[in-house]
């Protein structure tokens, strides 16, 4: 089979590759039918992350499953789904309390599309996909819902949606999201508005994102340097990757509040203004997003038209535009799809 391949710093290339078959009677196989970029796809197709070469890329897809294992129950081939892009099992006791990206079933750091950091389980820009546990991994999509709307179900839409959701419990009047022209900071912002968090804000240093935020229906502000003039939230979100803005989006908090982070310091150790956050009751959550637990709520808020994650910037293209489309970023949200008897 063919898969879309990573050899160095942007250079893509389509290469052959053995096909998959069912390892266990709880697997799948999946063929791809959309796959998005995620905003972590970037970075590391520009060489820019200490993830070693080669890579077959893509870990944010729906696709059609072509076969199942005997003891498969919640998935039929046929199937349109979208998939988790960290494997695990649901049963073992990580998986059971929610925290799906720490399964003990599986490798750590288990993941689609990033090579050997992700345990070597492939991309998917590829002709097919093993699924291990495809029950729990698999979502069936609505026929309302299109492909390319869910594509990044598995992902990038979980951490936006993770961002705003288990924090309404605080009831937030204001939220404040900082972050570029990419897909989890602006899905975040449209999470926050339907919702109905009542003020949401979004901080950048770049106008692209700054004038959609804007269109999206945020109140913008520009963040020329690190500084104190952002004013104060019942809840920030740091999708920035800035260690040195991170303590004036903590210090941005109301007492009580909370700064969610799904930010990504590969630098190391970050300091936080502790005595501070102590004072003012702050709570700060960061860690990788457990996708597995996100996805049914997701694909309900897809289908029942709460956001549209179509109406943050993204291009659509066709799937043998993928070296081309993965190499260069031109929008918030990149996606390639095939078209399989009009189930795009």
């Amino acid at each position: 089979m063919r898969v879309l391949q990573l050899t160095g710093p942007k250079q893509l290339a389509w290469h052959e590759a053995p096909t998959p078959s069912l390892a266990s009677d709880v697997a799948a196989i999946v063929r791809p039918i959309a796959v998005a970029s995620c905003d972590l796809d970037w970075p590391l197709v520009a060489g820019e992350l200490p993830f070693p070469y080669p890579v077959t890329l893509g870990h944010e897809f729906v696709g059609i499953v072509t076969d199942i294992g005997d003891e498969v129950a919640r998935v039929n081939v046929g199937d349109r789904v979208v998939v988790a892009f960290q494997p695990s099992c649901g049963h073992c006791a990580p998986c059971r309390r929610g925290t799906t990206s720490a399964c003990t079933s599986v490798p750590k750091t288990s993941m689609y599309g990033v090579g050997s950091v992700g345990g070597e389980w492939g991309g998917a820009i590829a002709d097919f996909v093993a699924v291990p546990f495809a029950d729990h991994m698999c979502v069936v999509l609505p026929a309302n819902v299109k492909s390319v709307a869910a594509v990044s179900a598995g992902d990038n839409l979980a951490d936006a949606h993770r961002m705003i959701a288990p924090h309404l419990v605080k009831a937030p009047e204001s939220v404040l999201i900082a972050g570029g022209l990419a897909s989890i900071p602006l899905y975040a912002l449209l999470f926050a508005k339907a919702l109905g968090i009542n003020e949401v804000s979004f901080a950048s240093a770049e106008r692209a994102a700054l004038d959609h935020a804007e269109q999206l229906g945020a109140n913008c502000l520009e963040l020329e340097k690190p500084d104190r003039r952002l004013g104060r939230f019942d809840l920030v979100v740091d999708c920035a990757n800035q260690a040195e803005l991170l303590h004036t989006l903590i210090r941005c908090v109301n007492p009580g509040g909370v700064c969610a982070s799904a930010s990504m310091y590969f630098e190391g150790d970050v300091k936080l203004p502790l005595y501070e956050m102590y004072m003012k009751g702050v709570s700060f959550h960061t860690g990788r997003v457990d996708s597995s637990a996100h996805l049914n709520e997701i694909v309900a808020l897809l289908r029942d038209g709460v956001v549209d994650p179509l109406l943050v910037d993204t291009s659509i293209d066709d799937w043998e535009h993928a070296p081309t489309v993965f190499a260069e970023r031109r929008t918030a949200k990149a996606i390639v799809v095939r078209d399989e008897g009009g189930s795009v």
